[in-house]
């Protein structure tokens, strides 16, 4: 352990190395003394040796290559016990700071099974370890950094920007102002570069799929460090890492709450992140649900079609009321495209579902001048503007119909589509914010 704190002291550990030594100063007041005795004779040392030319690096604190023993004058002793004092009580403090203050809020679960005590949805959580059996939940940091995790799964939070997996499956993602938001596993560092990836970590190996931006990873044991960008996976297997192109399959039953939907009817498909063309999203038998924009201010007004619980749309007569820029929102982007015209269809499809949301919907875009207006504000996409989109209120069996809940959370839906055209409706949230 001497060896890591003076590399610690250093700065010349990976992150999981100076865990470690966290950890261990934070078992015991034997070990926070220990520590700073090891500090203070450090910073002494490093004064010391500079007649000589040298710096401790991982050596015994009382000796180099060149000056084989430093002597302490008495005088100094005093000094030291005294700073040694004095950093153990300031040690200590940090340490009940980072245990008190809270830096993560449990905004959702699905099924979960804890180990030991469950903790509660809405729970604020200070650094700490969570295990559970199965199921998945969703934290909001502090840093506004999202986590989704899936049982069975051994996380710890370390801080607002620093987590730990020993097992399980995550996906994150990491605003600009938090880049630099690091999950560490058993065998590799993965350090956050913009904006969202997935880490599998298993008693197999670790693998990393990067949906937006890029990661860099990182492992002192098996020397490496690299760069992995959007569309790629990673794969650590005993000490060696292979790049490939990415594998979406250990996320796929993730991203339902990772993205803030909380149910929804089987016919709905999950347009995953890296699927940026939209026109390649056609089914006869699905709905797509795309994930927009995630919770950030809107630069500009966004004009809403309708915002009131209710049957859309009745009538041409919408509402039009404004978002206002500055306003956090975060948008979905709902989506019926059939496929050719067959024998059997006339051209024409027809498919109800149902769908929710973790966070209550501020209100709807449907008409196709508005989807176009806010198509470049909401989407980070390329947009295709197809010839037709949007809901078509003709009325009859035969209309496009949403019904929007009274808790402003549900969405029932009923498209009639031609195949030449796109039923679309744009779903704004406010999303949750903890801190």
């Amino acid at each position: 352990m001497n060896e890591l704190i003076i590399r610690y002291l250093n700065e010349e550990n990976s992150l999981a190395e100076d865990q470690q030594v966290i950890d261990w100063v934070k078992a015991s007041e034997e070990n926070a003394k220990e520590f700073a005795r090891i500090s203070s004779l450090h910073g002494q040392l490093r004064m010391e040796l500079q007649g000589c030319g040298k710096e401790v690096v991982g050596c015994e604190p009382v000796e180099t290559k060149d000056c084989r023993m430093i002597r302490f004058p008495l005088q100094r002793i005093g000094k030291l016990v005294a700073l040694a004092a004095s950093v153990v009580i300031l040690f200590a403090v940090v340490l009940s700071k980072r245990r008190d203050a809270p830096v993560a809020h449990l905004v959702q679960t699905k099924g979960v099974e804890w180990v030991g005590d469950a903790i509660t949805l809405d729970s604020y959580l200070e650094p700490q370890s969570l295990q559970f059996k199965s199921g998945l939940m969703r934290l909001l940091f502090d840093s506004g950094v999202e986590v989704t995790i899936k049982g069975p799964a051994r996380y710890e939070i370390v801080s607002g920007n620093r987590a730990i997996l020993n097992s399980g499956v995550l996906v994150a993602y990491v605003p600009p102002s938090a880049e630099g938001f690091t999950v560490d596993t058993p065998n590799l560092e993965v350090v956050d570069l913009g904006t969202s990836f997935g880490v599998l970590a298993s008693p197999g190996g670790v693998d990393v799929s990067v949906f937006k931006g890029e990661v860099e990873l990182n492992s002192v044991a098996s020397n490496i460090r690299e760069k992995l960008t959007e569309g790629r996976s990673a794969s650590m297997r005993n000490g060696n890492l292979e790049v490939m192109d990415i594998d979406v399959n250990p996320f796929e039953s993730l991203w339902y709450v990772a993205s803030g939907i909380a149910n929804s009817s089987d016919n709905f498909k999950f347009a995953l992140p890296w699927t940026r063309a939209m026109r390649a999203c056609r089914d006869d038998d699905h709905i797509y649900i795309f994930a927009e924009r995630h919770a950030s201010p809107l630069e500009s007004d966004l004009k809403l079609n309708a915002t009131q619980p209710g049957i859309y749309p009745e009538s041409t007569d919408v509402a039009k009321d404004i978002v206002k820029a500055g306003t956090i929102v975060r948008s979905y982007l709902i989506q019926f495209n059939p496929g050719p015209p067959n024998p059997d269809n006339r051209g024409f499809r027809d498919i109800v579902g149902e769908i929710s949301f973790a966070d209550p919907i501020v209100g709807l875009i449907f008409r196709a001048e508005d989807l176009g207006a806010s198509d470049y504000l909401t989407s980070s996409r390329t947009p295709f503007r197809p010839e037709g989109r949007g809901l078509e209120p003709s009325g009859g069996n035969y209309s496009d119909m949403i019904e929007f809940s009274q808790d402003r959370r549900t969405l029932s839906l009923r498209f009639h589509e031609r195949v030449t055209s796109w039923d679309q409706v744009r779903v704004i949230v406010a999303p949750r914010r903890s801190f």
